[in-house]
């Protein structure tokens, strides 16, 4: 049991050592409450002395009041009673006022009262003043008790004049006091509450951002293996791949029967389809994993766009196509990467031809003030309006086309615009279905500065 509340323990120490912001939140979600509250009672105790002590001087300012009309006008019952009623009126918490004075024979008189049924009572077996124990050096006495939790102070203070002693006793209620005092002390409790509340609250919060990014960094972990493993599994199909194309086009150029020939020619087809895809694939992976560098050059369009079309011109011989270029009437040279670009432009033209049985392409391009339009035209079969929303997701394929005579994985636009992307730049399709397809390709004058 020890060797396992031991183990635990090590555990959790651990963990938070390795996980210094959830060890800083359990510090904040405890100990600051702890902090608050033991602050709090601290602050409440303070208080609750200072009410202690305004009332003190309070009720010696009003002992004092009247022990200065006993003192000068002893036998002035009028003015006493009526500052008496003064006094009861400004002071809520005064229940009892009684001005005592001390005969002969040892017993207290009740010279006057805040309540008139006390007046003149004598009462000779009453020990209370004497209990009290006044001095020469002490003349005023608190006595604090309770009842039922409410707290009660009775007060007593001697008066000698020439003829007699007299004695001013208040007895004083402070439940009223007391419960407004408790009633901020709860509140405050509540506050505490609610913050401690507010911290559990955020403790969770991070605590799910700690398993999120946890399981984000095992996602990560998981999609770095996947991609080295797609990666490995293109490289190594390449090699034989590119074998079987090139004994396919050795047998080609033997003497083989026609119907050989045949077989052969699928092989060929076949392994070059293959090719395509890995290649797709492989595209896919390095865009993924961020790998794609740029490399940035000068590059007048013009010049480059029609070396591509002339390069291009042999894609669409086999169809009897068209395949032209119109330049823009004033020189544009932009940095950009030459490469990828190139390979921007030769899938959308391939796609073009895929589509497109009869008629021509284009390729032109256009000077803005700030940007520049290279744009791919065909007279194909174009796209549908539902089609051009999902034209650029990975592994679309335009359903209006008999998909079994055109070749491909899907992933050709999906490419395209990534590629087009990197390039700091936008893509964007205009089509009519039975008409034909515009790609649009925006491009910064000035990408890089």
């Amino acid at each position: 049991m020890l060797s396992t509340l031991t183990k635990i323990i090590i555990k959790g120490f651990n963990f938070l050592k390795s996980h210094f912001n959830v060890l800083l939140v359990a510090i904040l979600v405890f100990l600051f409450p702890l902090l608050l509250l033991w602050s709090n009672n601290e602050i409440f105790k303070a208080n609750f002395k200072n009410i202690k002590t305004v009332d003190s001087y309070r009720i010696a300012t009003i002992h004092k009041a009247l022990k200065s009309i006993l003192i000068n006008e002893p036998d002035n019952k009028k003015l006493l009673r009526e500052i008496i009623k003064i006094i009861a009126e400004n002071n809520p918490d005064i229940k009892k006022i009684r001005i005592l004075l001390k005969n002969n024979e040892g017993s207290y008189v009740v010279k006057n009262a805040l309540d008139p049924d006390w007046l003149q009572k004598i009462n000779p077996k009453h020990r209370l003043l004497e209990d009290v124990g006044f001095t020469n050096k002490r003349d005023f006495i608190r006595n604090e008790f309770y009842i039922d939790k409410t707290r009660f102070w009775q007060v007593f203070s001697e008066v000698k004049t020439k003829n007699d002693i007299y004695y001013v006793f208040t007895e004083h209620e402070f439940s009223l006091e007391d419960s407004l005092l408790l009633k901020r002390q709860k509140d405050s409790y509540w506050s505490i509450v609610a913050i401690l509340l507010l911290l559990l609250t955020i403790a969770y919060w991070f605590k799910q951002q700690v398993n999120w990014q946890l399981r984000h960094q095992k996602l990560q972990l998981k999609m770095r293996e996947r991609d080295l493993f797609s990666n490995m599994i293109v490289h190594e199909l390449r090699s034989p791949l590119t074998a079987i194309r090139g004994y396919a086009d050795l047998l080609k150029r033997s003497k083989l029967l026609s119907t050989d020939s045949h077989y052969v020619e699928n092989i060929a087809n076949s392994a070059n389809h293959l090719i395509l895809l890995v290649n797709d694939f492989l595209e896919v992976s390095r865009l993924q994993s961020g790998k794609l560098q740029l490399k940035l050059e000068k590059v007048n369009l013009n010049v480059f766009l029609l070396d591509l079309q002339e390069k291009l011109q042999t894609l669409v011989a086999d169809k009897k196509l068209s395949l032209s270029f119109n330049p823009s009437l004033q020189e544009m040279v932009i940095d950009t990467d030459k490469t990828r670009l190139t390979q921007v432009i030769t899938n959308l033209v391939t796609n073009a031809i895929k589509y497109t049985e009869t008629g021509k392409i284009e390729i032109s391009l256009k000077d803005g003030k700030k940007t520049v339009k290279i744009r791919i035209s065909d007279t194909g079969t174009g796209i549908s309006a539902s089609d051009q929303k999902k034209i650029f997701a990975p592994f679309f394929r335009v359903s209006s086309v008999d998909k079994t005579k055109i070749t491909g994985t899907g992933l050709g636009m999906w490419i395209t615009k990534q590629l087009v992307t990197l390039l700091a730049g936008e893509i964007g399709v205009e089509s009519i279905k039975g008409i034909g397809t515009h790609v649009i390709i925006t491009l910064n004058k000035k990408i890089y500065d």
